[in-house]
C-alpha cells in the first residue's frame, strides 16, 4: 500500500513528539548506553537491542493521520498509537508501557542450552506502540519484536516474554520447519504428533511452534522467565519430566571443538552430524585443518554415553585429506540397539582431541 505524506498531520508530529520527552525520561540516556545496544554474550549470541526512544525517532504519520515506523529490519508497519483504537480491547491504565532494555539484555544474557555456545545473531526492537497487524509481541527469523503493555511491566513478565520469543529464534536456527524429520521426533517426543489437534492453525497454545518456545522458556529460561512454573498449554506434561526433552534441545546446537597439538597451539576441527537429533542413524561429518602435508593422517572415532562408557568404536584408520564421513546406526559393538538419550563421539587425530553431541530419539 502507498501511502501520500506530502500532507503531514502537524498535531500528529506533535503528539509523538510529547511521547519521545516522555520515554527518554522514563530511560534516561546514561541507563542504556552504546555498549549496552550491541553486545557479545557469555552464551554466544550476538544481541542488538533497538530501545524506544530510537526507534520513536524512525515515527512517520501520513496524510491520512496514520502513524508507521520504518524499522530497521527494513519494513515499514503502521502501529497503534492511541489507546481507543477498538484493536486495544483492554486500555488497562490507559497508557502504553515499554520494557526495560536492561531486563530484555539481562534475560537473554541468563539463557543456558546446557552450557552450549549458540550461533544466533538476535535483534530486539522494543516498540514504542503495537504494531497495527500483529498488536502482541512476536518473533520471525532472527528479529524479536516486544510490544509495550497497557500497564506496567515488570521484571517476571518482560523475562517470560523475551525468553519465550528468543526460544522461536533459537528454533528458526536449529530446527526450521523444512526439517521434517526433526519435527517428527520433536512432536512423538512431546506427544503432540496428532496433527488435527496439534498444527499451526490451532489455537495458539496447540501450534507446535508455540509449544517449543515454551518449552524452551522453562528448560532454559532464567528463574523470572519460569516464575510461573507452568508452560502455555496445561494439557501437556512440563518439558523437564522426561529428560530427552531437554537433551533434545541440546542436541539441536551443532558441535564445533577446537583441539590442541602437542604443542599447545590451538587447532579448529568442524564437527556436526545430521540428522541431528535422529533415528535410526546419522551421519558424523569431520573437516580437519589443513596440515600441509601430502601423507594419510591418522584417525579413530568413537562413541560413548552420557556416562562416558564406550559404546562403539566406530572407526579407527588412515585417511587421506581434509574430511570425514561416518554413519552410525545407532548400535554398540555387539551389533545391538542402544536406548534414545544423548550420545557423544569423539574424535582423535595424532594429539588432538575432539567431542561432539548428538541425540538419538526411538
Amino acid at each position: 500500500m502507498e501511502h501520500n505524506r506530502n500532507s503531514i498531520d502537524i498535531s500528529k508530529i506533535a503528539a509523538l513528539g510529547f511521547m519521545l520527552v516522555f520515554l527518554a525520561s522514563t530511560f534516561p540516556v546514561g541507563a542504556f548506553s552504546a555498549d549496552y545496544q550491541s553486545v557479545q554474550l557469555a552464551n554466544g549470541c550476538h544481541l542488538r537491542i533497538y530501545s524506544p526512544q530510537e526507534l520513536m525517532g524512525r515515527m512517520i504519520v501520513d496524510s491520512d493521520g496514520f502513524s508507521f515506523i520504518d524499522l530497521p529490519d527494513g519494513n515499514e508497519y503502521r502501529v497503534i498509537d492511541d489507546m481507543n483504537d477498538p484493536i486495544i480491547v483492554n486500555k488497562g491504565d490507559g497508557h502504553f508501557h515499554t520494557a526495560d532494555p536492561r531486563w530484555v539484555m539481562e534475560a537473554i544474557d541468563r539463557i543456558d542450552v546446557g552450557g552450549a555456545t549458540l550461533d544466533i545473531d538476535v535483534n530486539v526492537f522494543i516498540l514504542p506502540f503495537p504494531l497495527y497487524t500483529s498488536p502482541h509481541s512476536f518473533a520471525s527469523g532472527n528479529n524479536i519484536y516486544l510490544s509495550p503493555g497497557v500497564y506496567e511491566l515488570d521484571k517476571n513478565s518482560v523475562a517470560c516474554t523475551v525468553t519465550h520469543e528468543f526460544g522461536h529464534v533459537f528454533q528458526h536456527r536449529y530446527l526450521p520447519l523444512s526439517d521434517m524429520e526433526g519435527w517428527d521426533g520433536y512432536r512423538v517426543l512431546r506427544g503432540i504428533d496428532d496433527e488435527d489437534v496439534f498444527n499451526n492453525d490451532a489455537p495458539h497454545p496447540y501450534r507446535p511452534v508455540e509449544i517449543f518456545a515454551e518449552d524452551f522458556r522453562f528448560l532454559f529460561g532464567c528463574d523470572e522467565a519460569r516464575y510461573s512454573g507452568t508452560i502455555e498449554n496445561s494439557s501437556l506434561s512440563l518439558p523437564d519430566t522426561d529428560p530427552r526433552v531437554e537433551q533434545f534441545f541440546v542436541g539441536l546446537v551443532g558441535s564445533s571443538s577446537v583441539a590442541s597439538n602437542s604443542d599447545g597451539n590451538p587447532r579448529t576441527i568442524e564437527l556436526s552430524n545430521y540428522p541431528n537429533p535422529f533415528n535410526p542413524q546419522t551421519t558424523i561429518m569431520m573437516r580437519f585443518p589443513s596440515n600441509g602435508l601430502s601423507e594419510k593422517r591418522n584417525v579413530s572415532l568413537k562413541i560413548f554415553d552420557v556416562s562416558g562408557r564406550l559404546v562403539r568404536d566406530l572407526f579407527e584408520g588412515s585417511i587421506a585429506g581434509e574430511n570425514l564421513r561416518v554413519n552410525w546406526d545407532g548400535t554398540d559393538d555387539s551389533g545391538r540397539k542402544v536406548s534414545s538419550g544423548a550420545y557423544f563421539y569423539r574424535i582423535e587425530e595424532g594429539s588432538s582431541i575432539s567431542v561432539g553431541k548428538m541425540l538419538l530419539i526411538r
